[in-house]
């Protein structure tokens, strides 16, 4: 349930993380679940986690503090969410807001939200129910994120290691450098 929510920290490639690494990602990843299921009852419609999704080791590059607060306002216009949380652990910035629009149409705004910009590609905007049920973009009949490179699904080209991680590394810093002073 809550630990298919995190999958991007569990399935970084290898080659672009140290083992340290990838053991904080887990423990932080792990620590998120635990926020996340605190904001879950029957007082608000639909739980929200804003983060960055960030490829490579640096997971606060220049203009992703930018990128984010540009993520907060979409997320707290488009929804009326309100936010309850604003933190950094390992695997970057994240915040966590409650709602009480419908989980479905919160995810559809989602989906528009992670793919109004070039930016935005580097948001994960991920909606879940009051009961803690996490809604993804084939629950909506979305088709799965694109990969930072290629036409093919993020998750296919992130499994397979299809392209090199300094080339995906690089199309996240071209992509944020709008978001740079």
């Amino acid at each position: 349930m809550i630990s298919l929510l995190l999958s991007n920290i569990a399935t970084e490639p290898l080659l672009t993380v140290s083992a340290e690494l990838k053991s904080d990602l887990l423990a932080a990843r792990d620590l998120r679940e635990i926020e996340l299921s605190s904001l879950f009852n029957a007082e608000h419609k639909t739980v929200i986690m804003l983060a960055l999704n960030i490829p490579g080791p640096d997971k606060l590059p220049a203009g992703g503090e930018a990128l984010l607060a540009w993520g907060r306002r979409c997320v707290e216009v488009k929804t009326a969410a309100h936010c309850v949380e604003t933190n950094r652990d390992a695997a970057g910035l994240y915040m966590l807001f409650v709602c009480d629009l419908p989980p479905q149409r919160c995810k559809e705004l989602a989906v528009k939200i992670e793919e109004q910009t070039s930016a935005a590609r580097l948001l994960d905007v991920d909606i879940y129910t009051n009961d803690g049920e996490q809604l993804g973009r084939a629950n909506l009949g979305f088709k799965a994120r694109r990969c930072l490179l290629c036409e093919r699904p993020a998750v296919e080209c992130i499994r397979t290691g299809n392209h090199e991680p300094d080339a995906i590394v690089r199309s996240a810093q071209q992509r944020l450098s709008t978001f740079v002073n």
